[in-house]
């Protein structure tokens, strides 16, 4: 799985989001996009992180998730034809023109994020569950053009608006944050990516206790800028997800 974060970088609650995936039995990758920057923690604040993501073309974001998408496929533990992603806000987007550009991800769930190009939509061969907010005026907007486009090009997806969530609802870090409807979201998630035929977890890993950053080190993607190193811990024990990039 690769979780995409916010529109302010990797916050906390996204490396917990990773763990969340880990204990259902999910390898999960989280990619911080400002790491060809130096990365969301060389930011003075959440508002200079947002400032800066601005800055990067949107291509640019889209190459580096995909080179996360090839990355989580080249790890022997990771079944290559089986890869899912999910974001949120500036996230949920680029999970969007995942879902529409590149043939390698099985399934997605946006969270309350932007419709992506609808001339785009008939390129879209996975099921998408979006996620939504009721007193989120602006992203909800787009949701009626964005629903007639995959009506009429048949495309499978189901979408759940949950009630008396705002826009980013389901970050428990944030202000916005709304407990009922995120937990309503995450069920709706792990139900969807169950139920996806192309997204399997295995059910070995289902006694992993998370995946966390323990600090700030980075390596390099192929064709790619930085992404974070993550760890997984079981019982207590740690050792590298990615055992050829632990230093």
């Amino acid at each position: 799985m690769l979780p995409i974060h916010e529109n302010r970088g990797m916050l906390p609650h996204f490396p917990d989001v990773a763990r969340r995936l880990a204990v259902e039995g999910y390898a999960a990758l989280a990619a911080d996009m400002l790491s060809g920057e130096g990365g969301t923690v060389t930011f003075a604040s959440t508002d200079d992180a947002r400032d800066a993501l601005r800055k990067i073309e949107r291509d640019q974001i889209v190459g580096d998730a995909d080179a996360g998408v090839a990355y989580l496929q080249a790890q022997d533990f990771v079944r290559r034809e089986r890869v899912g992603v999910m974001g949120f806000c500036f996230g949920g987007s680029i999970t969007w023109l995942l879902a529409v550009r590149n043939p390698e991800v099985k399934a997605a769930m946006p969270f309350y994020g932007s419709a992506p190009p609808l001339d785009e939509i008939p390129n879209m061969n996975i099921p998408v569950l979006g996620i939504y907010a009721r007193e989120d005026q602006r992203i909800g907007a787009g949701v009626p053009d964005l629903e007639a486009a995959l009506k009429v090009n048949n495309k499978t997806y189901r979408f759940q608006t949950l009630t008396g969530g705002n826009h980013a609802f389901f970050n428990d870090t944030g202000r916005r944050y709304h407990p009922e409807a995120a937990g309503g979201a995450w069920r709706e998630t792990l139900a969807w990516f169950e139920n996806s035929p192309d997204v399997v977890k295995d059910p070995a890993k289902s006694r992993l206790q998370g995946l966390y950053l323990p600090d700030a080190a980075l390596f390099d993607l192929p064709d790619s800028h930085l992404y974070h190193r993550w760890l997984v811990t079981n019982g207590g024990t740690t050792w590298p997800l990615f055992p050829q990039m632990a230093s």
